[in-house]
């Protein structure tokens, strides 16, 4: 009983350390681009000595993006363009979405996503892990948030291009594009699994393959 007593008293202990991330040991990790990959999460830090304010800032979202092509331009911030979000946990994208283009159904594995609209109008929407979509219309001036992991997209239902800032709580959430996931992955899913899920035939997965790539 006292054994199973001292157990008890030891995870409870523990617990809160297993369950959490340790807090960062220095106020910041300026990246050192020009350091070779060590696999670490993040990039290694530049010598405090040499970190100044320009490390910190960055007006890479003041530049538009092309969409000539797709309709879409994604530019982020990065430890190359501010060396000072490394290891910090967050990150910003600007979007430039022409006129009827889309950012099709994805998701971040590792973090949320808000998004705030500087210009046009769009349609936007996720379903959650219960097969619920939630979806409705934003303008200028509003913000919208993608729960971590929700399948979501964003569409461009105006007349002139759309501008917005997205922020994400991960220096790098992932994306996990589901068109390109399910019909262009190396290697291939098996032609047979993605019929009997889509219900469809073999033939129209190849067909739909091949306009992915895949």
């Amino acid at each position: 009983m006292a054994s199973l007593t001292l157990l008890a008293c030891v995870l409870f202990i523990l617990l809160p350390v297993i369950r959490s991330d340790p807090d960062a040991l220095q106020d910041y990790c300026v990246a050192d681009n020009a350091a070779s990959s060590t696999g670490m999460n993040g990039i290694p830090c530049l010598n405090p000595a040499e970190v100044h304010a320009e490390h910190f800032k960055t007006s890479i979202l003041g530049i538009a993006g092309n969409t000539s092509g797709t309709g879409l331009a994604a530019t982020p911030i990065t430890p190359q363009s501010m060396p000072g979000i490394n290891t910090l946990g967050l990150t910003m994208i600007r979007f430039d979405i022409a006129p009827k283009g889309l950012i099709p159904p994805h998701s971040h594995p590792r973090a949320s996503e808000m998004v705030f609209v500087l210009r046009g109008h769009l349609s936007v929407g996720f379903v959650d892990t219960n097969g619920k979509f939630l979806s409705t219309k934003i303008t200028p001036g509003d913000a919208f948030i993608f729960p971590r992991g929700t399948l979501h997209y964003l569409k461009n239902i105006g007349k002139v291009p759309v501008v917005l800032i997205g922020s994400f709580n991960s220096q790098n959430p992932g994306t996990n594009l589901v068109s390109l996931a399910l019909f262009a992955s190396t290697p291939p899913i098996s032609d047979n699994i993605l019929a009997q899920a889509f219900q469809i035939d073999v033939g129209q997965v190849e067909k739909i393959r091949k306009s992915f790539g895949g």
